[in-house]
């Protein structure tokens, strides 16, 4: 599926309702482009956080289409390559590190994908809640809000409600590095 307009959450839920927030698809994005291409169901559940507006591309259609296009093929696999890597960092980022640097990664994340200078402050462009934070890291919401709230203090970030503002991006860079 391409997104034409608006946004998407990419999503799985545990048999007792937990849910781990895999992304957030907006315009321009694809999604969907494993089970479009071995036929099997997909992996997340796709649900709209506005209007939306998508292309679907059934696989009767794609896998001739890449066939007769070797280059647009390469690209495709350069995308799943890209979207394995990842998920490989964020497996990592679980294994690995404390709460602190796995959310001031996943916040490094977002500034790279919906970063918007505002004056010397990055905005993260994508509203987003502290919930969907601690589904995206693998925490509770109660560690993120703490964390964030230790960062607000140190004037590293400003945030309120979904809407996050870096102030600080090295010392966020810093605290990835832990």
């Amino acid at each position: 599926m391409i997104m034409v307009s608006g946004r998407v959450k990419l999503s799985a839920t545990s048999t007792d309702g937990q849910e781990l927030l895999a992304n957030i698809v907006e315009r321009g994005h694809v999604f969907g482009e494993i089970a479009v291409i071995d036929g099997k169901p997909r992996s997340y559940d796709a649900t709209a956080l506005e209007a939306s507006e998508l292309l679907i591309v059934k696989r009767k259609d794609l896998i001739p289409f890449l066939e007769e296009r070797p280059d647009i093929c390469l690209r495709f696999m350069e995308t799943l390559c890209e979207r394995l890597r990842r998920s490989e960092a964020l497996i990592q980022d679980a294994v690995f590190l404390n709460a602190g640097p796995r959310l001031a990664r996943q916040l490094l994340r977002l500034v790279e994908t919906y970063g918007r200078k505002d004056g010397d402050a990055i905005c993260i462009d994508l509203a987003v809640s502290q919930s969907d934070l601690a589904s995206l890291v693998g925490m509770t919401r109660e560690s993120i809000n703490k964390q964030l709230c230790n960062w607000r203090r140190a004037g590293v970030i400003w945030f309120k409600g979904k809407n996050y503002k870096v102030l600080k991006l090295d010392t966020l860079r810093n605290a990835a590095k832990a």
